[in-house]
């Protein structure tokens, strides 16, 4: 059993520590924590209720706590805690401030300044502290960020007993840690609920109709049945039917199709949809949490319950890299040290000329290196990149589940097809026609006369394709059942149908392959000629094949359909492969072999409904248009909103655009941190090291999650 719930978290190393308590309970089997839209989804063997479950989280992190899902979330500039914090923050610079006066200017009277200077660290870094104790003696875990940051500033106090004042240089690194850590908190929900925003097709509010009178309501609360109104330029708040009006829509938030669409009553509309002119009343046919572009928000904000290749090197990477950066500034604050005392030197000159004592000098440095190792701009960044990534998929109609999918999508060898309704539309069309002795404008004028009385789906896609408006009158219309049509038209028989009509009437026909859809006629037992008709090839069918050659993709195609008429659709698209004549099983078979023989991901494209045991096998499945159609919403990796197939290539494109980020993320915040610890040891700082480095550790987080956020922000995907 599954479930989703919104969590109250403070950090992301509080998610992972949370999310590793969770997966050690007996009871659940997978548990995962996405810190972007502060979601945990869990597994569960045996269900554990929600009250139980927060006491599980209390024993880690004590102002943690799940809560079931609000439709509507409430979106708050700045929380209440974080209110709290400001004030801490306020209260202890003012504290800091007046301490650091009294220093300068009473120099000697140390009872006068220290009691300041401690009380103002205290009210800034109690809490720290005891998360760091806490995860030291009840969680087990060490190497924390709390710690870093805890162990740094009392670190710099005890230097007084060196002979070295750095009070206010202590204070600053923990009030600097707390604005740092309210501007990510800030910044980071702030992205997230901008992403959220922007594809979020919801309308809260609808205009009941009751009692013949008008009633704003919360649209979460209008139920199956109720009737709503609705006007020019607002969108549907749920999936209805129109009970009374009619109007066009703009459906392009869907579908992508920016052509505004009528619809009449009795025609069903989704929520999304925007009325674009009339006035509409519509009959609930769906819960609101259960309508389509509820239904798309949650797909993406669910997304983060699979992470990508990045997000768990981040998880794995923060738990090896937090104890380095320990080990280096112990090694830094005591292997120099050493060295320089046995040899005699008890004091050192920086690069900038100021002499120092060796011990107070590299523990000091060392004592910087534990703030300037800190994590967080990677642990946030990272999750962030990808959600971005989603976000961007979904303005661009596609809805992808999880972030490791775009992973798979980079690494992409094989895209696997179905024909019908996937590369091709599903309808026939003529693709050629062989003449006999007839003028061609009186075998389309007899054929078409026939046919319109049909309503075959063959039938309709010659009349269709012939565009004849003047026909002829028939009688004694009939339609023999396997056969085809008969009928008089100017006291001549006329019989359309197959090779076995002909042959029943004696007729003989030209050799057209057996295996391709062929219509004969004849006009008074003589042969006129035939048409043959095939599946018609969707219009960007072609460039979604040459931009999958462009990536160095090989694109194979698997149908019912026989040999011969999938020949003819992959000698059009110049596919590198195609199957045909296979049963569900069969293609289920050849999509194994096709994987088995593979180095990296196949695709399988489908329709989301016949195709879904193939879109569940491959490593990545797509459902084309099917966002409506709960087995392709439950099964399906990606869905492609708009039907447009060439939407796989803009997949993979923004999936590498959100990697590229994710990477240069890493990139930028290792290769600062290294610049950092370099310029630390120089001394280039001064007594400012500590405070210098917590700034440029939280610019850092702040500038990489704004790098993330232009990410979704993308128009042009190139």
């Amino acid at each position: 059993m599954k479930k989703v719930y919104e969590i109250e978290i403070d950090c992301p190393m509080c998610a992972q520590k949370v999310e590793k308590h969770l997966n050690k309970q007996e009871n659940i089997k997978s548990a995962t924590i996405d810190y972007s839209t502060k979601r945990v989804f869990l597994d569960f063997h045996k269900e554990i209720e929600l009250d139980d479950l927060n006491k599980i989280i209390k024993e880690v992190e004590e102002d943690s706590y799940l809560s079931p899902i609000e439709i509507k979330r409430k979106e708050r500039i700045i929380e209440k805690d974080e209110i709290i914090l400001m004030i801490r923050i306020a209260i202890s610079i003012l504290l800091g401030v007046g301490g650091f006066i009294l220093n300068k200017t009473i120099i000697e009277a140390w009872y006068f300044y220290i009691p300041l200077y401690i009380v103002a660290l205290v009210i800034v870094l109690y809490d720290i502290a005891i998360n760091a104790f806490k995860s030291i003696f009840k969680d087990k875990e060490i190497f924390t960020e709390d710690l870093l940051i805890t162990t740094a500033s009392i670190g710099a106090c005890l230097l007084y007993f060196l002979g070295e004042n750095a009070f206010f240089e202590a204070i600053m690194v923990v009030v600097l840690s707390q604005i740092g850590e309210l501007f990510e908190d800030i910044a980071t929900r702030k992205s997230t609920n901008a992403i959220i925003n922007a594809i979020n097709l919801r309308n809260d509010v609808a205009h009941l109709l009751k009692n013949k009178e008008i009633i704003d309501v919360d649209s979460s609360s209008l139920n199956i049945g109720d009737l709503i109104v609705v006007r020019p330029g607002e969108i549907i708040p749920c999936d209805s039917v129109i009970y009374d009006g009619e109007g066009y829509f703009d459906t392009s938030s869907i579908t992508g199709e920016f052509t505004p669409v009528k619809s009449n009553i009795n025609q069903e509309v989704l929520s999304g949809y925007k009325l674009v002119d009339g006035q509409i009343t519509l009959k609930v046919n769906k819960l609101f949490k259960d309508s389509t572009a509820n239904k798309i928000l949650e797909l993406v904000q669910n997304s983060g319950e699979k992470k990508a290749k990045a997000t768990r090197f981040v998880d794995k990477f923060a738990k090896i890299y937090t104890p380095i950066i320990f080990l280096l500034a112990f090694l830094i604050m005591v292997v120099p040290s050493l060295i320089l005392t046995i040899s005699g030197q008890n004091e050192i000159v920086t690069v900038l000329g100021e002499t120092r004592s060796v011990w107070n000098y590299f523990l000091y440095i060392g004592l910087s290196i534990l703030l300037i190792g800190c994590p967080c701009a990677i642990v946030v960044s990272i999750p962030l990149s990808f959600f971005a990534g989603i976000g961007l998929a979904s303005k661009n109609k596609i809805v992808v589940k999880g972030s490791n999918y775009f992973d798979k999508l980079c690494e992409l060898e094989n895209v696997v097809v179905d024909k019908t309704g996937t590369l091709t539309e599903g309808v026939f069309e003529v693709t050629s026609k062989k003449i006999n002795n007839i003028d061609e404008k009186e075998f389309d004028k007899l054929v078409a006369s026939i046919e319109s009385l049909s309503n075959h789906p063959i039938a309709k896609a010659i009349v269709n394709s012939l565009n004849v408006k003047d026909k002829y009158e028939v009688k004694d219309y009939q339609e023999l059942v396997g056969l085809g049509l008969k009928g008089i038209i100017n006291n001549k028989e006329l019989l359309i149908g197959n090779k076995s009509l002909m042959e029943k009437y004696g007729v003989s026909v030209d050799e057209i392959n057996e295996n391709l859809t062929c219509v004969y006629a004849c006009y008074d037992l003589k042969y006129l000629g035939s048409i043959t008709l095939g599946d018609k090839i969707k219009d960007n069918a072609i460039s979604f094949v040459e931009n999958m050659h462009k990536n160095n993709i090989k694109v194979t195609m698997l149908s019912g359909d026989n040999s011969n008429s999938v020949s003819l659709v992959a000698d059009k698209l110049n596919l590198d492969n195609y199957y045909g004549n296979l049963l569900p099983n069969q293609k289920i078979e050849k999509l194994e072999e096709i994987m088995s023989n593979s180095k990296h991901s196949t695709c399988f494209v489908g329709d989301g409904i016949n195709d879904s045991p193939s879109i569940i096998r491959s490593d990545v499945g797509v459902a084309m248009g099917q966002i409506g159609s709960d087995i392709a919403v439950d099964n399906a990796d990606i869905i492609i909103m708009d039907d447009d197939i060439n939407k796989l290539s803009t997949a993979i494109k923004i999936a590498k655009k959100t990697r590229r980020k994710a990477i240069t993320n890493i990139v930028v915040a290792l290769t600062i941190k290294f610049a950092l610890i370099v310029l630390s040891l120089l001394g280039v700082f001064k007594n400012l090291t500590m405070a210098v480095s917590v700034f440029a550790d939280t610019g850092l987080t702040v500038l990489l999650v704004l790098n993330s956020l232009l990410l979704f922000k993308t128009k042009n995907i190139k």
